[in-house]
């Protein structure tokens, strides 16, 4: 849309428009938020590996300019030139940015481009977006070359309009310079033709409509007002005025391939929620015979990978649900099903409703069938509810209330439920674990782990300060679950309890017994003892010298093995107890899941804590059983600690999971092992978890302590959309 007069610079800002005089339109807070924008100043950009074959430092990075200033309207002053091999392994680019430099740009939309000299365009890069929570783009590349971040108009009309000459020229037979001359001529015809005032009442009217009804959350650095609170437009690219940007319109050379940001309103995502063309849920017994897809025999090598992946058919055929603590019995945390929402559009997600509850949530909710199961704790005048909630809608179709009971650390629900063969498990943090059936929320039975109860088979008597934090876990028709407290002089124990009844199959003290080499399932120290003839199968045995070591994980267990795993706390005292805790203190239990008898213990050394003289170091997160190279492993993470043995074989991690889990052979070399994935990412829902792309290692929970810190006067539920 050149004029044929060459684009004015200034020496500090090349392709900038020098300064005009000041318009009425402009009052002086915008005046003075267009002067930081000129001072904003990026970090320097810089690589992350992420392959342990590569190291990042064998590449140049150069920052630039955005090469093609006067071909786009969403660059945000963030372009690097990557120098070295013509192709490496994946690894990441960081851009970080300084907020003022993204007036006028939508940040949750950036995305980085590669430019290709050879066609002269810039091409985006799908795997990239932004993070505006920590102030950085990044993309996953692969190749030397420039990269450039851009991002779409933050002004309603302005993006519309890039939107119109996006389809347009998508679909227009002719594409030609003339013709795509004129679609751009035709779609910006309002910042062109219409007088300023009108042009900057329409703007006006229409942020103020988006703030008032969009289910967008706007950050105070994006919104405005003027005098007497009222809306004033969002900012035009580069902050210009409308004169401004008026003249650089006219000075625009968009290439024959268009702009490079309309690529930004065709993204290769898969549509939200794809549904299949068969009635859910599937009537039982399901129709014969299912529509399955064609797929050739022999299958294609190596088989062809559509985008976007996987194919919207294949997502019919998958549960999105999540069905306990970290989505499964391994506690991947890897998302099954398939959604819209990956690291590069996780940015852009909004607030969709807001549940109001009756007490702080400090558990992961549960996710199945379209409703969200989720537990409250240390309600007002009550201990806490469990709620079933429609995920669509937020109704609250059902509630059922625990009560409080004394002593107790903290009250309610302390654990996220299990919902499994239509029924919900969860565990109230003061001992006692329940079952309800999952469409009435109807009890179908409660175990209390604090006393004894004769009629599910439970002999102990613990102290009466015995909490229970764990969130259960269900598997082969059992439920296992933790409980005991380090703080309160109580034994820890591991239960394993029959699923359809709540009676106890087996349990497990976590404290190690005197003149034994190692516990035995279904042994009970002598002062927990409380049942009089202890039933068979359980017996005595003089207590440990050590009470605490209370189970604060949840369990998780290996199929392969028919094991599960649990990480433990510390003994009593043990906020002042260094390593070596006292056994089975501080480290992960592996154990028989269908005997409970003990198949091993890993506590790590003092030398793998941040701090070697930390004194406070409970494995409080779950642990999460993987594979790699052929042998079953396991992460853990604690207080002190992080192991993430799934990202390595080498280092403390690799041999914390070695230890922890004793397994078959690999059938490689360790030096020839690849890396597992990351562990411990999680979302609800999704293709594959694709989290943060800087965020490693299993997540681990927050202690007990930790979590009591924060409270709030208002508790909701939220659910992103």
């Amino acid at each position: 849309m050149t004029d044929g007069q060459p684009p004015h610079t200034t020496p500090e800002h090349p392709g900038r428009q020098p300064a005009e005089p000041e318009e009425a339109e402009r009052d002086p807070f915008e005046r003075h938020v267009q002067a930081l924008k000129r001072l904003a100043q990026h970090p320097d950009p810089y690589l992350v590996q992420t392959s342990p074959d590569f190291d990042p430092a064998e590449l140049e990075l150069q920052r630039l300019d955005h090469p093609l200033p006067q071909a786009t309207f969403g660059d945000v002053g963030l372009a690097a030139r990557v120098v070295g091999a013509p192709s490496f392994p994946t690894t990441l680019l960081i851009l970080p940015y300084d907020l003022r430099g993204l007036r006028g740009v939508d940040a949750p939309s950036v995305r980085v481009f590669r430019l290709d000299e050879d066609a002269g365009r810039l091409r985006p890069v799908w795997r990239s977006g932004v993070n505006t929570a920590f102030g950085y783009a990044w993309a996953e590349i692969g190749k030397a070359g420039l990269y450039a971040a851009l991002g779409l108009p933050r002004d309603l009309l302005l993006r519309e309009a890039l939107r119109a000459v996006a389809r347009q020229r998508r679909f227009a037979d002719d594409d030609s310079p003339e013709a795509l001359q004129a679609i751009v001529r035709s779609a910006f015809a309002p910042f062109l033709e219409l007088p300023v005032q009108a042009l900057q009442q329409l703007r006006r009217e229409l942020a103020q409509l988006e703030l008032q009804t969009s289910a967008r959350t706007f950050s105070p650095d994006e919104t405005q007002a003027a005098h007497g609170a009222h809306a004033v437009p969002w900012p035009l690219p580069d902050d210009l005025t409308v004169s401004q940007f008026r003249q650089r319109l006219r000075q625009l050379e968009p290439p024959a391939a268009g702009f490079p940001e309309e690529e930004l309103f065709f993204p290769p995502e898969i549509l939200d929620d794809p549904e299949p063309p068969w009635p859910l849920p599937l009537p039982r017994p399901a129709p014969r015979p299912l529509p399955l897809p064609h797929w050739p025999w022999p299958p294609p090598w190596p088989v062809p990978r559509p985008v976007p992946w996987p194919p919207p058919w294949l997502c019919w055929f998958l549960s999105r649900d999540w069905r306990m603590y970290h989505h499964d019995e391994r506690h991947s945390g890897h998302a099954s099903g398939c959604s819209a929402i990956t690291s590069t559009s996780v940015g852009g997600m909004t607030l969709r409703l807001s549940v109001p509850v009756d007490g702080p949530v400090i558990t992961i909710p549960t996710v199945v069938k379209g409703k969200v199961y989720v537990g409250s704790s240390d309600a007002a005048g009550a201990g806490g509810t469990l709620y079933k909630i429609d995920l669509g809608s937020g109704t609250v179709e059902h509630t059922f209330s625990v009560p409080q009971r004394f002593p107790a650390y903290s009250q309610g629900i302390g654990g996220s439920p299990a919902v499994v063969g239509g029924k919900v498990y969860f565990t109230a943090i003061p001992g006692r674990v329940y079952c309800l059936d999952a469409a009435t929320f109807a009890l179908l039975w409660s175990v209390d782990l604090r006393n004894p109860d004769p009629a599910h088979n439970q002999p102990v008597q613990n102290v009466s300060w015995t909490d229970s934090w764990t969130s259960p876990l269900v598997v082969n028709g059992k439920v296992y679950v933790g409980c005991g407290e380090g703080e309160g002089g109580a034994f820890g124990f591991v239960y394993c309890l029959d699923a359809t009844t709540g009676d106890v199959v087996w349990l497990f003290c976590t404290n190690k017994f005197p003149g034994v080499a190692d516990n035995q399932p279904n042994v009970i120290p002598n002062s927990a003892v409380g049942i009089s003839p202890l039933p068979a199968p359980f017996t005595a045995h003089p207590d440990p010298a050590e009470v605490g070591v209370s189970v604060w994980s949840s369990c998780a267990y290996d199929a392969v093995l028919d094991r599960i795993y649990v990480g433990t706390g510390n003994a009593l005292f043990g906020d002042f107890n260094p390593l070596p805790d006292a056994p089975y203190g501080s480290g992960v239990l592996a154990l028989a899941a269908a005997t409970g008898t003990f198949q091993g213990f890993f506590e790590p050394a003092a030398a793998d804590c941040y701090r070697p003289d930390d004194t406070d170091v409970d494995v409080c997160g779950s642990p999460t059983v993987f594979a790699r190279g052929g042998a079953r492993l396991v992460g853990i993470g604690s207080k002190g600690r992080l192991l993430p043995a799934g990202r390595s074989h080498h280092g403390p991690g690799g041999q914390a999971a070695a230890a922890a889990l004793p397994v078959q052979q690999p059938r490689q070399p360790p030096a020839q092992r690849r890396p597992a994935r990351r562990a411990g990412r999680e979302h609800v829902r999704g293709v594959r978890h694709r989290g943060d792309p800087l965020r490693t290692g299993p997540a681990v929970r927050r202690g007990r302590r930790l979590r009591r810190r924060h409270r709030y006067p208002d508790h909701p539920v939220r659910a992103g959309a």
